[in-house]
């Protein structure tokens, strides 16, 4: 025990005898150790991001008919039934239809006509809550419609150009069957996801008097516990109720695929960086063994051993590896307090970066490691550093 403090006490006064050098590797370490944290926390707060913005809109698990159905036949048995299921907290019955609304004498195709039960939407998807002007759908003003701001963005000039219809303006919604009425527009929503913001929301069962071909073709459900999501799933599954089952994940089949992208880039920008940290650590202990071969060479004539040696070189770098984690740590912390505080607002999501514990202490394991495994082949040329060499000038 001694023998390691002494250990322990001459590698902290060895690293700290050049206070200038500790605060130049302690930095140059602390803003990679930051940079590999920062960018694991923005590919967490991505995916976040894109999660969020799909489950906000469907839910966790998504009910549909069959693929020769347009209709849930059997849909006071599936209600039933999902009554009936401990992890579902809510659920909302929605009706679809094909069509589009004139305005000024143009046609803009929606991507879909969504008709919902505000009060049980409201417990399900958080649509109402994306309401940027005017209100949401009511169940008191059957001729009240919401638009998403693709959609309303569309109506006015050109797509994105940030000129959008205002509320309250008269439409004709016209569907596929050749049905059409008009309604007001009464809000526009913002679901900051694709597809949503270019849906025509009106409730449920005015939908169904212009088209009710699709009536009662999907139920989105929330559920208590979303680690449960597979669990639940087979569970619905197993009813038999002749229905189609998926997840939110699967709907968006598309969020995986950006994800591998944006994953690959992570993965090589943390792989550069930690590279980077093993060849800085390589370098600074072979300088700091090079400018004290003497020192090291009397030492192994008093007898310390090789293992004595190696230890003091990769303890001064846990010493360097611990301040600079904690300069990095401190520098990650407040960028993230700093995007939590002020989220950037993207046409897909507010984006923020994510604290995730297992990133951190993963993070932390690597980079220890990188920092570790860059000090021991300097450190072993250090202890095989003979007394005799220097005298001669050899080293």
């Amino acid at each position: 025990m001694k023998r390691l403090l002494f250990l322990i006490s001459f590698a902290f006064r060895d690293a700290s005898k050049n206070k200038l050098l500790l605060v130049l590797i302690v930095f140059s370490l602390g803003v990679a150790f930051s940079a590999i944290f920062i960018s694991s926390s923005i590919f967490g707060g991505f995916q976040q991001m894109l999660a969020d913005g799909e489950i906000n809109w469907l839910g966790h698990l998504i009910v549909t008919p069959k693929s020769d159905q347009l209709s849930i036949p059997n849909i006071n048995k599936v209600i039933q039934e999902l009554n009936g299921i401990e992890n579902i907290e809510a659920f909302s019955v929605r009706s679809y239809a094909v069509g589009g609304l004139a305005y000024k004498g143009k046609i803009f195709h929606a991507y879909r006509l969504l008709g919902v039960n505000p009060f049980y939407e409201n417990n399900v998807s958080k649509l109402s809550g994306k309401v940027i002007e005017g209100d949401f759908v009511s169940s008191d003003d059957k001729k009240d419609i919401a638009i998403g701001f693709t959609l309303a963005d569309s109506m006015e000039g050109f797509v994105y150009d940030g000129e959008k219809v205002s509320t309250d303006q008269k439409v004709q919604v016209m569907t596929m069957n050749g049905n059409s009425d008009i309604y007001n527009i009464s809000g526009i929503i913002d679901a900051k996801t694709f597809l949503p913001n270019w849906l025509l929301i009106m409730p449920k069962e005015e939908l169904e008097k212009l088209d009710d071909r699709q009536k009662d073709s999907e139920i989105i459900i929330k559920l208590k516990d979303e680690k449960k999501i597979k669990e639940t799933k087979e569970t619905i599954k197993e009813k038999n109720l002749d229905i189609n089952v998926t997840t939110w994940k699967e709907q968006a089949g598309y969020i995986d695929d950006i994800m591998e992208a944006v994953s690959f880039i992570t993965i090589l920008i943390n792989y550069l960086l930690t590279a980077s940290v093993f060849i800085m650590i390589t370098v600074i202990i072979f300088i700091n063994v090079f400018n004290k071969r003497r020192q090291i060479g009397i030492l192994k004539s008093m007898g310390a051993t090789n293992k004595f040696v190696i230890g003091i070189y990769i303890l001064e770098t846990f010493v360097y590896a611990i301040f600079a984690y904690i300069l990095g740590f401190l520098v990650f912390w407040a960028v993230h307090q700093y995007s939590l505080a002020n989220p950037v607002s993207l046409l897909i999501g507010d984006f923020h970066t994510i604290f995730d514990v297992k990133t951190i202490w993963s993070s932390l394991i690597t980079l220890f490691g990188a920092s570790l495994g860059g000090s021991f082949i300097p450190s072993y040329i250090a202890a095989k550093t003979k007394i005799i060499d220097v005298i001669k000038g050899s080293v």
